[in-house]
Formats: structure tokens, C-alpha cells, sequence
């Protein structure tokens, strides 16, 4: 029997690879509300604040951490999976960076990408739009308190939208972002290719083991090898899997191993 699978290192290395660029496309709207607010009152500023956002660049940034990733784990994971039983791997892979098997790989995430990216950016802007409305609600109740004039409370605004405070919020959230997609395409790639690859192939669920794992996450992981098609939760095929519950999936840090007979 041997074990095989993508490591948490792996994926912690995905994270700081892109989470540069999902910080830069929070950055930019938010900045986008900033040049509004230096002309306009904060009541018409928070009006007409969503049909500023820009959903392109944060959706663009997010199909390619799919794309990239899922395709990458695929096949890293289908070659693994070969390796473990004795196969050739000649056959899956040849010389040129393109190949079938790697095309295939990129077709199945274009699947999950197109059923899936539109509903998450909605959500994505959706919070950060929250984010920019409570200041804007707090910088009107500072005028109001204050008796500030129509000036002084377009330069409050942009000063809330620029404070560290805000910045440090946009950090997290960005961070979350990059934490759950990282997973999802990560694992999600993986999945797939073990699942062409199934025969003599269980699954196993592997926490970080710190202390910040959920207690469910930490009974998954203690159940150790499970066949292909067990559900560890409602919908919940491995972890960071698109189709379980919300409270199962954002921010988990686990990844799936198989065992190979």
C-alpha cells in the first residue's frame, strides 16, 4: 500500500503565489469608491457605490488560480497515482508541455470554472461591498455628530476608505479568497484525476493539525482510508469540495491523500 497526494506546503505556496494578485483587484475597487468620494457626498457616494465595482479583474484573477492549479494537481496527482502502481507514465505524459492528458485536465476545470466563478464573484463583491457601505454608514454618523460641511465629509470618507483599519480588513478578506479557492482547485484537481484513476484507490482525509482545524475536520481526518464515493458531510466528497456546505469548506486548510493498493 502507498500513499499519495498533493502536500499542505504545496498549497501554502499557491496562496502566497496569488494572493498578491486578489489583494491588487480588492485594492482597485476600493479605490475606484475613493476617487468617487473626493467629489460626491458619502449618501450618493454609497448610492451608486456597486456600479463602480469591477467584477473583470477579480473574476480574471480567479480562473486563473483555477485553471493553473486544478490543471497542475490533475496531473501531478494522475501521475503519482500511476507511479504507486506500477504503471507507466509515458503513456499520460510526453515531452511538450501540452499534451492530452494535460488538455483534458484543462477542459475539466473550464467546467468547474464556468458552473462556478460567476456565483462566487457575486458573493465576493457582495461582502466587499458590505465592507465599503458600513464605512460610508459611519462616516455619515460622523458628520452628523461632528456637524461637518460637504467638504469636510467627502475628505472623512476618503480618509476611513485609506485608514489601516480598512486596510487590514481588505488584507483578511483577500485572504480568505485565496485560502478557499486555493483549496477548492487544489483539491478539486485532484479529485478528478484520482476518480479516472480510481481502481484500487481509497481516499483520506488529512488536517494541518493545528489547533484551528474544526472539530469535524479533525474527526474526517481520523477516519482514516475511505472509499471513493464516501460522503465525510452533506455533499462533501474532500475536502474544500464546491458542492458541501459553506460552514464545511471556507477557509479549510485540509487536503485529500489517496491509498494505492
Amino acid at each position: 500500500m502507498k500513499q499519495v497526494g498533493l502536500t499542505y506546503k504545496e498549497r501554502i505556496r499557491n496562496e502566497r503565489r496569488y494572493f498578491p494578485s486578489v489583494l491588487k483587484a480588492l485594492a482597485e475597487n476600493r479605490h475606484r469608491i475613493i476617487e468617487l468620494a473626493k467629489d460626491n457626498d458619502p449618501r450618493l457616494v454609497k448610492e451608486i457605490a456597486e456600479q463602480k465595482l469591477n467584477k473583470d479583474k477579480l473574476r480574471g484573477t480567479v480562473e486563473k488560480l483555477w485553471m493553473d492549479i486544478g490543471t497542475a494537481s490533475a496531473g501531478k496527482i494522475e501521475e503519482m497515482i500511476r507511479r504507486a502502481k506500477g504503471k507507466s507514465v509515458k503513456i499520460m505524459y510526453g515531452m511538450k508541455k501540452t499534451n492530452g492528458r494535460e488538455q483534458l485536465w484543462n477542459s475539466r476545470m473550464q467546467h468547474y470554472v464556468r458552473e462556478r466563478t460567476a456565483w462566487k464573484i457575486e458573493r465576493m463583491m457582495s461582502t466587499q461591498l458590505e465592507m465599503i457601505n458600513r464605512v460610508i454608514d459611519d462616516t455619515i454618523q460622523q458628520t452628523i455628530d461632528e456637524g461637518l460641511g460637504v467638504l469636510e465629509s467627502r475628505k472623512k470618507l476618503v480618509q476611513n476608505l485609506m485608514s489601516d483599519e480598512f486596510v487590514v480588513i481588505e488584507r483578511w478578506q483577500a485572504k480568505r479568497i485565496v485560502q478557499t479557492e486555493v483549496g477548492q482547485a487544489q483539491n478539486t484537481g485532484s479529485w478528478v484525476a484520482a476518480q479516472e484513476n480510481a481502481e484500487g484507490v481509497r481516499k483520506e482525509w488529512l488536517t494541518s493539525g493545528d489547533e484551528r482545524v474544526r472539530e469535524s475536520h479533525v474527526h474526517f481526518g481520523n477516519l482514516g482510508p475511505r472509499e471513493m464515493n464516501y460522503y465525510y458531510a452533506n455533499n462533501l466528497l474532500y475536502p474544500c469540495d464546491p458542492n458541501g456546505d459553506a460552514e464545511e469548506i471556507i477557509n479549510c486548510r485540509c487536503v485529500i491523500l489517496y491509498d494505492v493498493d
